[in-house]
């Protein structure tokens, strides 16, 4: 304790007295740079570490063994027990029939969706043939009837130019 009462006496002077901010002496050691002594004890020297180097991945400690608690969970995960490996096939399955799912809903909904975009597209055309068909019987009537020509050949235009249903087939 008293090792650390005498760093925090000496906390701002920096290294050697001549000014900066040094870390205070906490359990035994010390660095002027906090960030660079946790550098320096993970790259497992007193030398700053080169970043252009890929880190050594085996200086870092392994994942905790779960294995000693009940038999099966977390022990081996190799079987197909009570297991991690085993759970997240299982989720992975469920998550396939969500999919499945979804896209066999989501293929009705399309369905449903063409056949009333399709029912709409040929009424509208219905509808615009049937406007055509009148506009033209009202204009060559109008105009057979002033040029003093007769009902006979205004009707016999009239059937070689006007549209045919919309629901007969092409």
């Amino acid at each position: 304790m008293a090792g650390y009462l005498d760093s925090l006496s000496a906390y701002g002077t920096g290294v050697g007295g001549v000014g900066g901010v040094a870390t205070p002496f906490l359990m035994g050691g010390g660095a002027s740079n906090p960030t660079g002594a946790f550098l320096q004890s993970a790259a497992g020297g007193g030398s700053s570490p080169d970043w252009m180097q890929p880190m050594n991945v085996g200086s870092f400690p392994a994942a905790p063994n779960m294995s000693g608690g009940p038999a099966g969970i977390g022990a081996n995960n190799t079987g197909l027990g009570f297991n991690a490996g085993t759970l997240g096939l299982a989720l992975g399955g469920l998550n396939t029939i969500g999919n499945l799912w979804q896209a066999f809903e989501s293929n009705k909904l399309a369905k449903q969706q063409f056949a009333f975009q399709k029912n709409f597209a040929m009424k509208n055309l219905a509808n615009q043939i049937q406007t055509y068909n009148t506009s033209l019987e009202d204009k060559i009537n109008s105009r057979y009837f002033t040029q003093g020509q007769s009902q006979d050949e205004a009707n016999a235009y009239i059937q070689s130019h006007k549209l045919d249903d919309a629901k007969a087939p092409v």
